[in-house]
This record gives C-alpha cells, structure tokens and sequence, in this order.
C-alpha cells in the first residue's frame, strides 16, 4: 500500500505520467510502472483508428492514447496494421485500432498529396534527395513523457525529398527541425493544416546555439536532420487498410487530430 502510495504522489508531483486512476480510465490491461515507457505521437485518420510511427507501437505490453482535444484519456490500443516492405526495407508506420466509443467524433486529419514530379526529379541521382521549395511548414510532437494538453510545435525548414530507387525505397521528406523525443509518429503539416508526412527518425546535430532550449513542457529540443514518410505512401498504405483519407475536407485545427501514445514495455 505505502509503494503505490509513494508512486502516485511521485507521479502527481513530477508531472511524468499522472494517477494512477488516469491509465484506468477506460479499462483494459493495467500498465505496469515496472516496465519501461516508451512515448510518440499518433494521428487520428478515421473513427478509433491512429497512424503513429511503428517504432512508437512494437513490442508494447499495453498501449494507452490520449487526445491533445481532452475528449478521451488513456485509451487502450491495438496494433491493427504495420507498413509494407520493399525487399529489406520496411515502412516504420503503423496503424492503432481503438474502441471508438471512447470518443464520439473523431476528427480525422487532411492529407496533402504534394510530391515533386519526376521531370523534376530527372537531375537527382537515386537515392538522394532534392529540396523542394515549400514553405511555412510545421512538425507537431509530444515531447516528453509528462501527459500534455497540447503538442509542441517547431518549424521544418530544408525540406527534401528522398528519390526512390526503382521502387525499392519508399518516398521520403529529409528536414531540419527543433525536434526531440517523442515527435515520433507526429505530421509534418503545410500551412492550410494537411498533412506533408509522418516523421520517425531524427539525427541530432548538436548545435550549440540550442544548447540549453526546451520546450513549454521541459523536454530539450534538439535540432537536426529528420526523416518522415511522404503522404504518397501514407494514403495507399492507408486505403489498403480500409482507411479512405480526403485532401479537400473542411480545414480544422491540427491538434484536434493528434494524439500521445503510451507504450509500456
């Protein structure tokens, strides 16, 4: 009694992950503190279902999703669908089945299809990439492990886009970023709110002017390279699913769409 009492005033205090009665919520497995955390960010894209990046959702005993909108909390969460592979090389996204009873109405994201066309790519060896001039870009995460209200926010400068190899690679955006921990599985998102790609992979680069920087909820940023999926593998993943996602819905916030995703390992 005295240990659960001591972990829900250290996890109230600290603000990591809240009660304990915040993971009960809406049932399912009990999430165990013995085990290691692992956090993301996921995309709502259709009624209970969330695209998040693949890495964020294996290997989890218990996933558990909020919503940055506070209409659900703690949401237990399956793994309904992983990314395709091409040879050796496979997608890191996957898709999240949840009771969408939890939430009435879920605000799927937009999707811009935008990809550079091939007579624009005729000059790029395969394999590389080649910067496309878009601009006003952002990347929304959740950085951290603290139960946050809403996602971070950072600009995407540098963006570019990875040539596929004779169908062997998947079509890629390379970026520079404010990034950190947790953005895994979070948009890139162009300036009319639809969404550009699924980042998954980041490379930090040290730079010293960011030494020290956070975001609003403490975590550090950490500029980079990052590397997120384009929407032109996203949708046909999406649709071979089940999943139909609409370029041309009514414009809403981004963040109604987002979510946090909990792995307990």
């Amino acid at each position: 009694m005295r240990r659960w009492i001591g972990i829900g005033l250290c996890l109230v205090l600290s603000g990591c992950l809240g009660t304990d009665d915040y993971w009960l919520t809406y049932g399912g497995p009990k999430p165990s503190w013995d085990s290691s955390i692992f956090y993301g960010t996921g995309i709502i894209v259709a009624d209970g279902v969330v695209l998040t990046a693949r890495h964020v959702a294996s290997d989890c005993k218990v996933i558990r999703i909020s919503a940055a909108s506070g209409a659900f909390r703690a949401v237990p969460a399956t793994v309904r669908a992983v990314g395709p592979k091409h040879d050796a090389l496979q997608l890191d996204v996957a898709l999240l089945a949840i009771d969408f009873s939890a939430a009435p109405a879920w605000p799927a994201a937009r999707f811009d299809d935008s990809w550079p066309d091939d007579d624009e790519f005729q000059n790029v060896p395969k394999g590389m990439s080649g910067e496309v001039g878009l601009s006003g870009l952002r990347l929304f995460g959740y950085p951290g492990r603290t139960v946050a209200p809403h996602p971070a926010i950072t600009p995407v400068t540098h963006l570019a886009a990875v040539r596929p190899d004779d169908a062997l690679q998947f079509h890629l955006w390379t970026f520079t970023g404010d990034a950190a921990h947790g953005f895994s599985g979070g948009p890139i998102v162009d300036p009319a709110g639809a969404i550009l790609g699924l980042n998954f992979e980041g490379h930090q680069a040290h730079d010293p002017e960011l030494a020290g920087k956070v975001f609003p909820n403490g975590a550090l940023q950490s500029d980079g390279l990052g590397v997120a999926v384009s929407s032109k593998d996203l949708v046909p993943f999406l649709a071979e699913n089940g999943v139909s996602v609409s370029s041309s819905a009514p414009a809403r916030p981004i963040e109604d769409s987002l979510v946090q995703v909990f792995c307990f390992r």
